[in-house]
């Protein structure tokens, strides 16, 4: 799992690149033979046997790129199909598929062609997705203008369904909250304007051009393997040990969008700690606060406050006492929680992030653009990644951090991205905005 989520997949075949070998207790990350050896096979055997696991990864990337130059679009749809297990209803319907992945491939080579830093855009789940499809699924929309600079910065609507109220809420809410007692603390976030100079001077400072020339097209092969990525080991990484780390769930099941992205990174970030309590991974009901946190709108969005407070309050049942159903539903109250948090800790803003992610990993809200539908690896530091409160439509999970991006955790399948997850620079797409730190010790009451 560590190794697939460091490495990530070969998007063409969506396989891990790595997989965990140990020996004498010690566990490393090797090449996958296995899935791969057809390709490295087509190369000097002696060549590769001696070299480095980048060497390889190189190798077979090459072997991968010189095939599929050779494809038609038709050939690289079946080889699409395969790899992601993609079944379509009708006839009708895989041809409009096709026409979307043809179109999706040509966005694909633009991205490529203006990218900045070492980032990858390439062929994966989504490759036969419109672009308001993958709204949907991740909860993107327009939003509302920007609200009252004086205003309390309160994200609610992080979702495809509904609009975001930027507003502040109720005199109790206002209130100071103390420090880590058993009440969360808030602290003032960074001054809207602060902010937009910080980011203008980041945008001034990159001297390459994001635009496309209006004569460009695509030529007939873009590399859309794999990046330089990752660059060095993580300074500090909540997916390790990888035993204590659950996998990334999509909040859209069961045929059904749901724009619950707030209940999952809420209860994301529990997930991680709760095996580091009890010694085993165990899947909290993001249903229950769907439908019992009255003051969010379920699929419809919400707060995270909000639904870290009802953690607190109430406490929330096992996913298998209460399962997901991507709907909104009546509160089954009668189930009775599996677990209780005992406080948390507003994270003050983006400098102070570091820090707050010793203790815990951070759910944080932040602008997700509609290029990461076809994000595969590396780095994603785009200028147009905004940190604008009124573009806000997300939440994640910060799970880690390199020298110069954050790990974050998304509310996708794994085979998106990095295993789910996507590597942000720091500074760009708002997070930090708002993140919370959630505090140990849990009461955990095993009513299953």
């Amino acid at each position: 799992m560590q190794c697939n989520t460091s490495w990530g997949r070969v998007p063409w075949l969506n396989v891990p690149w790595a997989r965990g070998a140990c020996r004498d207790s010690k566990c490393v990350c090797r090449f996958n033979y296995e899935d791969l050896q057809p390709y490295e096979a087509q190369l000097c055997i002696q060549k590769s046997v001696w070299s480095s696991f980048k060497s390889k990864r190189r190798y077979v990337r090459e072997a991968i790129e010189a095939k599929v130059i050779r494809m038609s679009a038709e050939e690289q749809f079946e080889a699409f199909k395969k790899a992601y297990k993609k079944k379509y209803a009708s006839t009708t319907e895989e041809l409009r598929r096709f026409d979307i992945f043809k179109q999706n491939l040509i966005v694909i080579d633009k991205l490529m062609a203006t990218k900045r830093g070492n980032v990858v855009f390439g062929v994966g789940p989504f490759t036969d997705y419109t672009s308001q499809e993958w709204q949907d699924e991740m909860g993107i929309l327009k939003l509302n203008p920007a609200p009252d600079e004086n205003q309390q910065l309160q994200p609610r609507m992080l979702n495809a369904f509904s609009k975001m109220t930027l507003s502040r809420k109720g005199s109790s809410r206002s209130s100071s909250r103390g420090d880590r007692s058993n009440r969360g603390s808030r602290s003032p976030s960074p001054a809207p304007s602060e902010r937009s100079s910080r980011a203008s001077e980041r945008s001034t400072r990159s001297s390459r051009g994001q635009s496309v020339p209006p004569s460009w097209s695509p030529g007939p092969f873009v590399r859309r393997i794999v990046g330089r990525d990752p660059q060095g080991g993580p300074t500090l990484d909540w997916r390790i040990p990888a035993a204590f780390y659950p996998p990334t769930e999509s909040q859209n099941q069961h045929g059904r969008k749901c724009g619950a992205c707030w209940a999952f990174a809420v209860l994301g970030a529990v997930e991680i700690l709760l095996p580091r309590v009890q010694g085993y991974i165990t899947s909290l009901s993001k249903q229950a606060l769907i439908d019992c946190v009255v003051t969010n709108d379920g699929c419809h969005g919400g707060d995270m406050r909000d639904a870290i407070v009802y953690l607190i309050k109430i406490g929330v049942p096992s996913a298998v006492s209460y399962p997901y159903m991507a709907r909104n539903g009546r509160c089954k109250s009668f189930i009775g929680p599996y677990m209780k948090l005992n406080y948390y800790t507003d994270v003050p803003g983006a400098n102070q992030l570091a820090e707050h992610l010793e203790h815990s990993p951070l759910p944080s809200i932040l602008y997700a653009p509609l290029e990461l539908q076809h994000y595969v690896s590396g780095v994603y530091d785009s200028p147009g990644c905004t940190n604008e409160v009124s573009k806000i439509n997300h939440a994640g999970v910060i799970v880690g951090q390199y020298t110069d991006a954050w790990i974050v955790r998304f509310s996708v399948e794994s085979d998106w991205g990095l295993q789910g997850h996507i590597l942000i620079a720091k500074g760009r797409c708002g997070l930090g905005l708002q993140s919370f730190e959630i505090n140990s010790p849990f009461t955990i009451l095993r009513r299953s």
